[in-house]
């Protein structure tokens, strides 16, 4: 699951974690041991205009958040967290988002993962994202992508499969208008009209 945090204004640069992609707090060993511990910097990303931060939480952990915690309990884990890491400067933010994977109807909380026995990852996400059909459907999502199990990786495979059905599109038209333009000036015909057979 994930806890996106967003900070207005220029409060957040005080304390913010600066040139650090990922950060986590180590904590002891508890109940509350890899509650909402580790935060991406999207600010490493080149978002220099918004201070934003994505709070993750996986596994067995996920799972007991989801069903002992509201959101406002998530918040205070977290905020609790980076006051660890970083002081008492860390206001609560303008905005944030609460995901729970675990509850969604579709997903149900799964996400894809490299069978064991598997030699290469990268070839068991190129095998799922082949086309099938002569190239009339096409398969995206995380699990076609390296960065499998995030939200970078479906958008990476979306964009890179529509830029394939894009391709193809724009070359049938091509064809299309070839044969198009070459049957009406006769150019494409195998009948030589003027030949005395």
């Amino acid at each position: 699951n994930k806890c996106i945090l967003y900070w207005e204004g220029e409060g957040a640069g005080k304390w913010w974690p600066k040139n650090k992609s990922v950060v986590s707090l180590i904590t002891d060993e508890d109940k509350d041991s890899g509650f909402w511990t580790t935060f991406f910097n999207d600010k490493s990303l080149g978002n220099d205009e918004h201070f934003i931060l994505t709070g993750w939480i996986g596994g067995e952990n996920a799972i007991r958040s989801e069903e002992s915690q509201s959101d406002n309990d998530v918040l205070d884990t977290v905020l609790r967290n980076l006051r660890s890491m970083f002081g008492k400067a860390v206001r609560p933010p303008t905005k944030y988002i609460i995901t729970r994977w675990g509850q969604d109807e579709y997903a149900l909380g799964s996400y894809s993962y490299v069978p064991v026995g598997r030699r290469s990852i990268d070839a068991a996400r190129v095998d799922l994202g082949w086309h099938i059909g002569r190239g009339k459907v096409y398969f995206s999502g995380e699990a076609t992508d390296s960065y499998y199990g995030t939200v970078v990786g479906a958008r990476r495979s979306g964009i890179e499969k529509a830029k394939k059905i894009l391709m193809r599109l724009e070359a049938r038209a091509r064809r299309k208008k070839k044969r198009s333009s070459s049957s009406r000036d006769g150019s494409d015909s195998d009948i030589d009209f003027n030949s005395s057979h």
